[in-house]
């Protein structure tokens, strides 16, 4: 007689694996430099993960990265960006984090 296993759907919380203070010096800090290579030493290889790995990994993350980098730098070479005041961003947790009512920024120019 043949068995069979049943199905489990596993869902990874990553907001919370992305700000656990076991894997991140400050979590809730903005710190781009923490990505530096001398930095992610020795940090487990999914600490990170926003468009999920493995098989299942979105097809679109190079493509998603290197716009991303094209358009702030095309961006930041004639403007600075600041926060509005008042505006505080708040989440929208989902199947993904995102700005609930968006990121206000001013623009000055440079």
């Amino acid at each position: 007689m043949a068995t069979t296993c049943p199905r489990v759907h596993l869902t990874l919380p990553q907001r919370v694996i992305h700000r656990d203070p076991t894997l991140w010096d400050k979590p809730a800090l903005f710190d781009p430099d923490r990505f530096l290579p001398e930095r992610s030493k020795g940090r487990a290889k999914f600490a990170y993960f926003p468009f999920s790995g493995g098989q299942r990994k979105c097809i679109g993350d190079r493509f998603a990265r290197m716009a991303s980098v094209l358009a702030l730098a095309t961006l930041l070479r004639d403007v600075n960006l600041q926060p509005t005041p008042g505006k505080v961003p708040k989440t929208d947790p989902s199947v993904t984090l995102r700005p609930k009512d968006g990121i206000w920024l001013d623009l000055k120019p440079r």
